[in-house]
């Protein structure tokens, strides 16, 4: 019964999920394949940072359009798209200005990969994050196949050029973001012809009322996404920090390939969000309790299957995968599939309290999660190395697992 109806709704969003993700994947793959390891470190600092802002992005814009996209805004959702691409333009010119900087800092201090790599991530980033709205304003409309095909056209097309790239011998940091980017623009272009957003700031889409809508789901929903990754996002930056870009690159190197893990999680978020806050009635609490719990069953019991199938095979897979060059890192398997399965926890409850517009409880949550890191990740980094800085996301993300549960019983099930 949970599978089928959870199935049905995400047999789309799984497929487009993996087609879109599988591009990052797939570039990530070769990059860590064919650039030395110090090489791939820069180009995973600089990921990481990406991963922030599209956070923040999906937090401010995303999250509370499948919310009220899927609500208030249904009846009008082609002036309300319209006003968030001009919300996404004021937020795409901030990241710049940011991220440029950032490169001409590194540039001073001749850390020549990390500035190429920034380089691109600002001309690139602003592209992709509007390919990620666009795509998943497919969603709130219940037109998914536009959303998958748009996700196959990136896909083809980045493939395309990332052969192009090889056999010329140019792969880098630099042109993997410029061409993630550039992409993501004329599929943006494409799609948003499909949608065909009106620009009419007046009456209920004033951009006053949207941005109060999306001040009040997002203030608090953006300061947990900043903790969060703070909580397991900078320990990539920690380990390039204190062991140098060679290390963030073998960790970031083993962690690409749970990268599948965070397209189904991606996917199921899509479908679930809107679902659990269309729950309404006298016996709403009830209903959304029974479809989180069977949620629950249903993605820990594939992250668990996922990470004990990759463990087992690890060491064939990472020699084959990377030409010997990340051999030897059994152990960051285990260690990342028993915090995956922490964080499934989290995941699945911290969606019931977004679907009912609770996201402070999650800012807190994070918060927790967040300190232990900070307290904990520098002793053990120096005593144990790549090794300790998972043990201790590890515990971080229990904590927040069992903190969620509680913010789940009081806010939810009572």
């Amino acid at each position: 019964m949970v599978l089928n109806h959870w199935g049905k709704r995400g047999g789309i969003s799984l497929v487009d999920q993996g087609v879109h993700g599988g591009t990052n994947f797939l570039i990530n793959i070769i990059l860590a394949r064919w650039l030395s390891p110090h090489e791939y470190g820069a180009f995973a600092v600089a990921y990481t940072i990406f991963l922030l802002i599209g956070a923040i992005h999906t937090s401010a814009i995303i999250e509370p359009m499948m919310v009220y996209g899927a609500r208030k805004y249904i009846e009008t959702f082609r002036g309300y798209i319209g006003s968030l691409l001009l919300g996404h333009g004021i937020f795409s010119l901030l990241v710049c200005v940011i991220l440029i900087s950032s490169s001409l800092t590194f540039l001073a201090f001749d850390s020549i990969e990390l500035s190429d790599a920034f380089l691109g991530l600002a001309i690139g980033s602003p592209f992709i994050l509007l390919q990620w709205m666009i795509r998943r304003s497919f969603y709130v409309i219940s037109h998914s196949v536009w959303a998958l095909a748009g996700s196959i056209m990136y896909f083809i097309l980045n493939a395309l050029v990332i052969f192009l790239l090889y056999q010329k011998a140019s792969l880098s940091p630099f042109w993997a973001f410029l061409s993630m980017g550039l992409i993501g623009l004329l599929v943006s272009v494409c799609q948003i012809g499909i949608l065909k957003p009106e620009f009419k700031w007046t009456g209920p889409l004033s951009l006053s009322s949207i941005f109060h809508d999306h001040r009040e789901f997002g203030a608090w929903n953006i300061i947990g996404t900043i903790i969060k990754w703070a909580s397991t996002g900078i320990l990539t930056i920690m380990v390039s920090a204190f062991l140098g870009l060679k290390s963030a690159g073998i960790l970031s190197a083993v962690r690409i390939l749970f990268r599948p893990l965070d397209l189904i999680l991606n996917a199921v978020s899509l479908v679930a969000l809107p679902v659990l806050s269309s729950v309404q009635g006298e016996n709403a609490s009830i209903d959304l309790r029974r479809k989180l719990h069977g949620l629950l069953w249903l993605v820990c019991g594939t992250v668990a299957i996922y990470g004990i199938l990759l463990s087992s095979f690890s060491e064939f897979i990472i020699h084959y995968l990377y030409k010997g060059l990340y051999d030897g890192h059994r152990n960051l398997f285990v260690l990342i599939s028993l915090s995956f399965v922490a964080s499934s926890f989290v995941f699945v409850f911290t969606l019931g309290l977004k679907s009912i517009g609770i996201t402070r409880e999650i800012a807190k949550i994070w918060s927790t999660s967040a300190l232990v890191v900070f307290v904990g990740s520098i002793p053990m980094i120096h005593i144990w190395g790549i090794p300790g800085a998972l043990t201790v996301q590890i515990l971080s993300t229990c904590i927040a697992g069992y903190l969620s549960w509680l913010g789940v019983r009081r806010k939810i099930v009572a």
